[in-house]
């Protein structure tokens, strides 16, 4: 798996502001992943950074370790 990076980004909906993030791979940033709907910057990044680690433990066989 060729590495990823973490993207986060703020959008409104509702006139509420709200969070996604998305995993990217590649020189052209091919989005892997994406979640949307947190409340926070923080939240949102917390979550991508899960997923990255999620995938991770996956492609290394670590899965419930």
């Amino acid at each position: 798996m060729s590495r990823m990076r973490l993207k986060v980004e703020s959008y409104v909906s509702n006139d509420k502001t709200l969070w996604a993030y998305s995993l990217l791979k590649g020189g052209r940033d091919e989005v892997y992943s994406t979640s949307s709907g947190y409340l926070s910057k923080d939240a949102a990044h917390t979550a991508g950074k899960d997923k990255l680690a999620e995938l991770e433990a996956l492609r290394l066989g670590r899965v419930g370790a």
